[in-house]
Parts: C-alpha cells; structure tokens; sequence
C-alpha cells in the first residue's frame, strides 16, 4: 500500500482542486472560526475533497458557555496551571480570555455542523479540558 502525506491548508487544497482524499483532519481551527456559516463552509468544502466513505477527524475546543459543566472543566483546566506554579491572577486572566475570545459551540451542534456538512457516522472519541475530538465519515 501507498501512503502519500500530504499537509496543506483548506484554502489551498480545496480551491479549485479536483483531488479527492482518503482522510483528513482539522484540528484547533474550527472554535478560532467565529461565524457559524463560515464553520459549515469549512466543514462542507473538506467534506467535499474526500473519497465517499473517507473518515474524518475534528477536534476542537467545545461546549456552551452559559452551561455550567463548561465552567467546571474551564476550572479544572485552571487547576492544572496553579498546580504548576502560575499566579491565580494570569490563570483568571487566562480563563477570561478563553471564555471571551474561543468560538465555543456545544457538542450537539458540532454533531449538527457535520452532519449539514454531509458527514455520517458521528462519534466523540476524545475529550480532556476544554477539546473534544469527533471521527465522522464523508457520506
């Protein structure tokens, strides 16, 4: 079996390119996206360079930040960086800028993104702090 690597930004692989891949992966992009129709955009146009049946791995930070089991995990993510030695301060600080600046969506919308993107199969695999990741299947 070929394997061909091939590492390359959205932009560049799914503008005009006729290729169609047998995987691929977006990771720590979609919550720095703000727009909710530019995710979908995202998520179609790599959907649509993928092989039917091609698996597909997101990870991304999620959860609703009116919810309180965010702001748990927000605190145990926290936690980690007093353990270490960082001033409660900066670690406010930080937790601040997360809860300001990060595109947080819930997990069931993520779900809903991809499946309007066209992908099946959907099922987190992963969580720690404040990322989850999802594996899906281009339909």
């Amino acid at each position: 079996m070929d394997v061909h690597w091939s590492r390359s930004f959205c932009r560049d692989a799914c503008n005009g390119a006729d290729s169609k891949y047998d995987a691929a992966s977006c990771i720590l992009v979609l919550h720095v996206i703000n727009d909710e129709q530019e995710k979908l955009k995202l998520l179609r146009a790599i959907k649509e360079h993928l092989k039917p049946g091609a698996p597909f791995v997101l990870v991304s930070a999620y959860g609703d930040r009116h919810d309180a089991e965010l702001r748990n995990r927000l605190n145990i993510w926290k936690s980690f960086f007093l353990d270490v030695g960082y001033e409660s301060a900066e670690v406010e600080e930080m937790g601040n800028t997360i809860m300001t600046k990060v595109s947080f969506l819930s997990e069931p919308k993520i779900e809903q993104l991809l499946r309007e993107a066209g992908f099946t199969n959907i099922g987190r695999f992963h969580s720690t702090g404040l990322f989850g990741g999802w594996i899906c299947h281009a339909e």
